[in-house]
């Protein structure tokens, strides 16, 4: 036996819903201006109604507790127990919504830094690269160089020699050292100093970007101020004493 404020809201609930066969359909207009035309109630949840299109049991959508209106709440049954449940729960969902967004923003802010940390790591590792292999190039070119030079003083010493004890020998082809060697020597040495002075420039970028070397900076030493009696300069450190010539000049 239903009780009679039971009946009471099912009759008014009733009186308010259009009917197509045996479904029930209402019209409702939320607290946002939109309206629910001739809509169907198919369950009732904690938030809110469940509703679909009249003719069909698909949902549609929710019609939340929070967002009827005060005078519709009573024909519907709905109590303000509720809506203030319905509404304490959006704002719990809501709140973990923003959470989960913040979360989501400081991950992306920590992966780009990560991004960030990583190319910069990269672009200062291959700048040590580069500075290796320059100083490699140096050493070999270097080490290339000393070479050459040593075989050709002494192949012209050789020469010099043969020349030398052949000097009356007039059957005696008389040797030389080609002049191309000499250049070629040149040219290498040419090589290793651009090598080195690309090297200097990369080493003074990579310090001034990575090491900052701090110079000192040096005291500036202030003049020395004039004697008011001779008019020359005092020398604040002066110099052993002259000797004496024993009549008091010095």
């Amino acid at each position: 036996m239903k009780s009679p404020p039971t009946v009471l809201c099912l009759v008014l609930f009733l009186a308010c819903c259009n009917y197509s066969g045996a479904e029930p359909l209402i019209t409702l207009t939320n607290l946002s201006g939109q309206v629910y035309d001739h809509v169907r109630i198919l369950r009732t949840n904690e938030d809110g109604f469940v509703y679909s299109m009249a003719g069909t049991d698909t949902p549609r959508g929710l019609i939340s507790f929070t967002t009827i209106p005060e005078s519709d709440l009573g024909r519907l049954g709905i109590s303000s127990e509720q809506v203030t449940l319905a509404a304490d729960r959006m704002k719990t969902r809501e709140a973990a919504k923003t959470a989960d967004a913040q979360r989501g923003i400081a991950d992306r802010i920590q992966r780009e830094l990560g991004n960030e940390a990583t190319r910069e790591a990269q672009k200062r590792q291959a700048a040590l690269n580069n500075i290796e292999s320059l100083k490699s190039q140096i050493a070999e070119l270097t080490s290339n160089i000393e070479s050459a030079s040593r075989e050709l003083r002494h192949r012209e010493a050789a020469v010099a020699d043969y020349n030398s004890a052949n000097r009356g020998n007039r059957l005696a082809p008389r040797l030389y050292v080609k002049k191309s060697a000499h250049v070629e020597i040149q040219d290498k040495k040419e090589t290793l100093a651009k090598l080195k002075r690309e090297l200097q420039r990369q080493q003074a970028e990579y310090d001034a970007q990575y090491n900052q070397p701090v110079k000192a900076k040096g005291k500036s030493r202030k003049a020395p101020k004039a004697d008011p009696q001779t008019g020359f300069g005092t020398n604040p450190h002066p110099g052993p004493a002259l000797p004496s010539d024993g009549r008091g000049r010095g």
